[in-house]
């Protein structure tokens, strides 16, 4: 029976490994079973409950990890539908939010078999 929860991510700077340790650190604190790897370590997702993806968005495109880990767990990730995270803007200001949503829709419009 799948238990406890993946956090899977790519990175190249190391802000989205921050992130995803942070939310890691977040659930085992409270008492839910956490796992936290990088996207190319993962090797299997079939025994997780829940799935936590992370990726970063450079010129507007996720890393090659990010696209090789949909490719390679596509069928466990269409059943598991799992939740995304993604770091892009780096200043705070609306209109870079709404350009990294739109290229992040752009991205995983790629896969129409995936619905997080």
């Amino acid at each position: 029976m799948p238990t406890g929860v993946l956090i899977a991510y790519a990175t190249r700077s190391g802000s989205t490994r921050e992130v995803a340790h942070f939310i890691g650190d977040t659930l085992r604190n409270a008492g839910v079973p956490a796992e936290v790897l990088p996207m190319a370590q993962v090797r299997s997702v079939d025994a997780k409950s829940v799935l936590v993806l992370g990726a970063p968005l450079y010129l507007g495109r996720f890393p090659k990890d990010f696209h090789r880990f949909l490719k390679l767990h596509q069928h466990a990730l269409i059943a598991l539908r799992p939740w995304f995270f993604v770091l892009g803007p780096t200043r705070a200001e609306a209109k870079d939010f709404s350009a990294a949503q739109d290229q992040a829709q752009r991205q995983m419009s790629r896969y129409p078999w995936l619905h997080p």
